[in-house]
């Protein structure tokens, strides 16, 4: 797995293991209509174990230590922007389901 942006920039180690292997990640579709204080955040590539096509992810962790995580791409450049106009540390977001013209159900974020 390659680490290509974190927050904190000085992330331990132990707070990056639980955030790309820990088995308590959820779905981040699971925090669909919730706001999540974010103490943590990691984008990374990770092969698929069944085919081997690598995927972006974006991990993070809660101020109640909860862990979410998504290949969604329509999460992670929405998520990227707010870090671009933010700044790493973005607070709280509110994670945004929908449905697309093609009726497929997709998951976003917004600024809180």
């Amino acid at each position: 797995m390659e680490v290509i942006k974190k927050f904190p920039e000085d992330m331990d180690g132990r707070t990056a293991y639980k955030l790309m292997k820990s088995p308590e990640v959820k779905k981040m579709s699971e925090a669909e209509g919730s706001v999540l204080e974010i103490t943590a955040w990691i984008q990374y590539n990770s092969p698929d174990k069944e085919t081997g096509e690598v995927k972006e992810v974006i991990a993070i962790e809660t101020i109640d230590g909860e862990l979410f995580a998504t290949i969604s791409n329509t999460f992670r450049e929405e998520f990227l922007d707010m870090v671009e106009w933010f700044g790493s540390n973005l607070g709280s977001i509110k994670v945004i389901g929908g449905t697309s013209k093609a009726g497929r159900k997709y998951i976003t974020c917004g600024v809180v």
